[in-house]
Order: structure tokens, then sequence, then C-alpha cells
């Protein structure tokens, strides 16, 4: 089992390596809800939005979309995006 990796960005760097870090762990999160790992999409994505919380405010857009996107892995509403042909085929 691929052990989750911890955002370790205390929110004391320049916001856009908080940022880098929940763009990063946005998108594992993602990718273990897509192969079935709930357990450690809803782990990540909770600390994902509580790390957005401290260092943007609960009600800036970011926070609000980690918030949904956090309830969508928990209710089990979240579907992986289609796949697109790079060519358009």
């Amino acid at each position: 089992m691929t052990e989750s990796p911890r955002i370790t960005n205390s929110g004391t760097g320049p916001p856009s390596s908080l940022s880098a870090i929940a763009r990063v762990s946005l998108l594992f999160a993602e990718t273990q809800a897509a192969l079935g790992r709930s357990e450690s999409a809803i782990a990540l994505m909770a600390e994902v939005v509580a790390k957005r919380e401290d260092a943007l405010g609960p009600d800036h857009p970011f926070t609000v979309a980690g918030r949904e996107l956090l309830s969508n892995f928990r209710s089990g509403r979240w579907c992986p995006p289609q796949s697109r042909s790079v060519t358009g085929h």
C-alpha cells in the first residue's frame, strides 16, 4: 500500500509553496479516490482543507472548492474525470 504524502508546510512559508503543495496533494487525493482508496483520499483532502482554511480563510474559493471535493469523496459522489483523446478522435 502506498503511504499518503503529508502536507508539511505550516503556512509560514510563501503562499505559493502552500498552493503548490495543496495542488499536488489534491491531485494525489483524486488519484487515490480513482483507485478506490477512499479512506486515503478523504484523509489527505481533509488535511488540504484544514491548511487552506488556516492560510486562506474559510470563505476563500480554494477552501470552498476543497470542502466540496471532500464532501464528494465522503459521500461517494465523486467520479474521476472521463479520459479525453489527445488527438480529439
